[in-house]
Order: C-alpha cells, then structure tokens, then sequence
C-alpha cells in the first residue's frame, strides 16, 4: 500500500512466481528459433512481432500471418536490458511470447503441423489488429501457371441478355 513504511516482514528473498506480469486473460508461449526465423537476433524484448506459420494444404505450400502484433516477453529466457546478452547467431534459443489464449493455441496447433517463424514488427505501427489476411501460396508469387494450349474457356449463350434501359434505367431483358 501507499504511504505506509515498509518492514522487515514484509520483505521476501523468494522471488516472484510470475516475473513477466502476464496480465489476465494472456498467456505467454514460447517458440524454438534461429537466425533466420528469429530475424537475425532483431527480435528482443518488448519489440513486436507477426507470427507466420509455414504448411502444406492440398499439395501447395502456403504461408499465413497467424498471430499479428504480438510482445516479445524474453529471448533465450532472458528479459529486459539483460536479454542484450542473448545471442542468437545461427544457434537455436526460444522467444516467449505474450499473446491472447486464442492465439496460444492457435501457435501450439500451428506448431505441430508445421514451421513458424517471426516477422519484426516496425515501430511507427500502432498495432492494428486486422483481420488475417489469406494465406500465401507459391501461385501467388509467381502468378497461375499457363498451359501452352490454354484457350479462353467459351461461356455457351443460354440467348438472353440483360441491360439497363438508357432512358428508364430500367433493366430489360432482350
């Protein structure tokens, strides 16, 4: 409390169970990464980052913004000022991450069907939490595939039309 003096008692040399302050309704997760897929060490405590799942679906590889604007909690266990220390260089270590129960499970399911990784996070954003944009597929990078006989597909005339009347703006059929 304020404004009372504090006493001997009420000192501990048991630290905190919970250092990190998750705050209600959050959970913290970790994640096993790398150079690459920990942005080259540039993901440290208190800086933002997007959560990408890597996987297959019918056959194709795709990639997916899973979790968006998420803190980084502590790198290699390590949190704050100390985490400096923490040094990533090709080496595996884990970053913790503060997300939403949601979002810790959808980490946990992404995680045992395939690769995530961490996309840093600018800070001039202000954190929007938009809708997932659809997941990204290796036809999306390089456009539909052609096929050397591929021809306009003929759409067969059922023989009416439709169109707006220049005068009314009625629609008629003809």
């Amino acid at each position: 409390d304020p404004n009372i003096p504090v006493l001997v008692d009420a000192l501990s040399e048991t630290k905190p169970i919970n250092p990190l302050n998750i705050p209600a309704g959050y959970r913290a997760v970790t994640i096993t990464v790398d150079a690459r897929t920990g942005v080259e060490g540039f993901a440290k405590p208190n800086t933002r980052v997007d959560v990408l799942w890597t996987f297959t679906q019918d056959g194709r590889q795709k990639v997916a913004s899973i979790v968006r604007f998420t803190k980084i909690l502590s790198v290699g266990g390590l949190t704050g000022t100390e985490a400096n220390k923490a040094n990533i260089n090709g080496n595996q270590t884990t970053v913790t991450l503060l997300v939403s129960e949601k979002d810790a499970k959808k980490i946990e399911l992404a995680r045992t069907l395939g690769a995530l990784s961490l996309s840093l996070v600018g800070e001039q954003e202000q954190g929007a939490k938009d809708s997932d944009p659809d997941a990204i597929s290796i036809q999306d990078l390089i456009g539909r595939p052609a096929t050397e006989d591929a021809q306009p597909e003929e759409v067969a005339s059922d023989g009416v039309m439709y169109t707006a009347d220049p005068r009314s703006g009625k629609q008629m059929r003809y």
